[in-house]
């Protein structure tokens, strides 16, 4: 199974899929192949995932996150189905420049485009110190998974490195606003899901 990447912005490096893959013993020919049709096979008899048709890069994205394993694969995919019915309110359908131009006057983010050498994606996030409303705070939520589900879908790497800059910021204006309920909802969707 080749890995094309369709990003104009996201680069990898010549070794990167051959690398990650020998991470997790996945390196082999037909190694990946067969780890994504057990996957595959498992996801179409969850009767109770609305969604079933899920592209083979996906799938090797979530073989690749879970470590090489197809068990912890489909108990991550069973998680996210299963979030995605709970916790709707995450994860809508939203178009990035216009729903988010009031987010990155509180947050700018960025994904850096180059790997690191031992190919991790990097994050970085700059908190400004600005004046915000509490229920704001569901668009810093949904804008870090909606970019987590494109990384998913679209990218190849070992993982993420996470930066996140609070030296411009107050954080007694960000604490108060932010819901611990959300705060745990939102890192059991990025971290199990």
């Amino acid at each position: 199974m080749n890995f094309e990447l369709k990003s104009n912005i996201l680069e990898l490096e010549l070794d990167t899929v051959q690398y990650v893959r020998k991470q997790y013993n996945l390196d082999q020919p037909g190694k990946m192949e067969d780890a994504v049709a057990l996957l595959r096979e498992w996801v179409l008899k969850q009767s109770h995932f609305n969604k079933k048709d899920f592209s083979d890069r996906y799938l090797e994205a979530t073989i690749i996150a879970c470590k090489g394993s197809v068990e912890r694969a489909k108990i991550q995919m069973d998680k996210m189905c299963t979030l995605r019915t709970l916790l709707p309110q995450f994860f809508v359908n939203c178009l990035v420049k216009e729903d988010y131009s009031r987010y990155h006057k509180i947050v700018q983010s960025v994904v850096l485009p180059k790997l690191t050498p031992d190919h991790y994606r990097v994050y970085v996030a700059k908190y400004h110190n600005i004046e915000w409303e509490a229920s704001e705070a569901i668009l810093l939520f949904r804008q870090t998974i909606c970019l987590g589900e494109y990384i998913k879908a679209h990218d190849y790497m070992s993982g993420f490195v996470l930066v996140a800059d609070f030296s411009d910021a107050n954080l007694m204006n960000y604490l108060p606003k932010m819901s611990i309920l959300q705060c745990k909802q939102k890192f059991t969707i990025l971290m199990e899901g």
